[in-house]
């Protein structure tokens, strides 16, 4: 009996002994994330979620505790100082969905964060690598950028001839005043009975024929029974602005979105690999934003921000029954480059009134109907070029 309560004594006491030793546990916590996502920059919690996984080599292991710690300073975190946060030990099987507690954070605060657990005989892991979080613009007052009307240059389309027919021919009826007018405001060409004032023969298939003259030449479009399409007269803007950066840059964040759709450039490339975004949102209750790490594409000297804008769900079609301009009637642009100098100094680049604007080559550019791209508009290198050069 002796014997058997000397040995539980030391199973009790070996997590101790282990750690007195300078032994690990059996635990490393690997796979930090933030809010599901890893690294991430510009979330919109100041009390993001914090998730990791345990990794072990033993069978039927498990986190018996953890402890989690933040720094505003990855040298802090490297002396194991968590001055935003120390949770201390935490006994818990818990790897997911740990709420941050520690002091409160701002817009474009940057949160340093590492993890260690205990295994289950009660020893402590090594810590983790080291992850990051970082604040986006969390108030109104952080965005300094004004809003760029992208509304499309609409050229001139005279309709000659329009005719809302049956597919033989034999039932025709008049509809050139009610095409021109859809042309003059922007719209998609709809062929349907409520868009051309009735059905000129019922059960029967129809057609939407339209002769029509741009730019000294005439046209004919056929346009199915309940389809639609856009004639040529629309062209849709680069934007762009130049900017100089004349000192060492040790940050630079882009904060950018729109009302419709956008695809960002700097300098000549694209930045990041988003496809229609800001992605689709009730535009009557908010506006989604990213942020883009542009650090390593800026330049020393002179640098060219820009987008190509179109109107996405926000002025296009989308949706049932042809709807059109659902949130509003032309796309705009909203971006925000903020650079943070090594001698702690901050400047920010704001769409507005200084940015230019030139015709781009894409004639619709639509969801639901597709795109038309004239190659022959197409300006090289729009975004990584001298103005004076170009003729904008």
């Amino acid at each position: 009996m002796r014997t058997e309560r000397i040995f539980k004594l030391f199973l009790a006491c070996l997590p101790l002994l282990l750690s007195a030793c300078g032994l690990s546990g059996q635990l490393r916590a690997t796979g930090l994330k933030c809010e599901s996502l890893t690294d991430p920059i510009g979330i919109g919690s100041t009390v993001p979620d914090l998730t990791w996984i345990v990794e072990s080599d033993r069978r039927a292991e498990r986190q018996s505790a953890y402890q989690i710690l933040v720094a505003s300073d990855p040298h802090l975190l490297k002396r194991d100082i968590g001055d935003l946060w120390n949770s201390g030990r935490v006994i818990s099987s818990d790897t997911t969905h740990i709420s941050y507690k520690g002091e409160a954070l701002e817009s474009r605060d940057r949160c340093y964060w590492k993890v260690r657990s205990w295994d289950r005989d009660g020893v402590a892991g090594d810590w983790s690598d080291i992850a990051i979080w970082e604040l986006g613009l969390l108030d109104h007052e952080d965005w300094k950028a004004e809003w760029i009307d992208a509304a499309p240059h609409v050229e001139d389309v005279h309709v000659l001839h329009a005719s809302y027919e049956t597919t033989d021919g034999e039932v025709r009826v008049d509809v050139t005043e009610r095409v021109q007018l859809m042309l003059d405001s922007g719209s998609s060409l709809v062929a349907t009975n409520a868009a051309l004032g009735g059905d000129p023969k019922y059960g029967t298939p129809k057609v939407l024929v339209i002769e029509y003259e741009h730019e000294h030449q005439k046209y004919v479009e056929r346009i199915a029974e309940n389809s639609s399409t856009r004639l040529l007269p629309m062209r849709y803007p680069y934007l762009r602005h130049q900017f100089d950066i004349e000192k060492p840059v040790v940050s630079a964040r882009l904060y950018i979105t729109a009302l419709g759709v956008y695809e960002p450039y700097l300098n000549g490339e694209q930045v990041g690999d988003e496809r229609l975004a800001p992605g689709w949102t009730d535009y009557r209750e908010r506006v989604q934003y990213q942020v883009f790490d542009i650090t390593d594409e800026i330049r020393r000297g002179k640098n060219t921000i820009g987008a190509m804008i179109g109107p996405g769900w926000f002025s296009g079609r989308a949706g049932l029954f042809h709807a059109q301009a659902f949130y509003g009637d032309s796309p705009a642009l909203l971006a925000q480059l903020e650079v943070e100098y090594a001698d702690g100094t901050r400047q920010i680049i704001g769409s507005g009134d200084a940015w230019e604007r030139q015709d781009g080559p894409i004639h619709m550019a639509d969801i639901m109907d597709g795109e038309i791209h004239d190659a022959r508009d197409a300006t090289k290198d729009w975004c990584d070029f001298d103005s004076k050069s170009t003729g904008w």
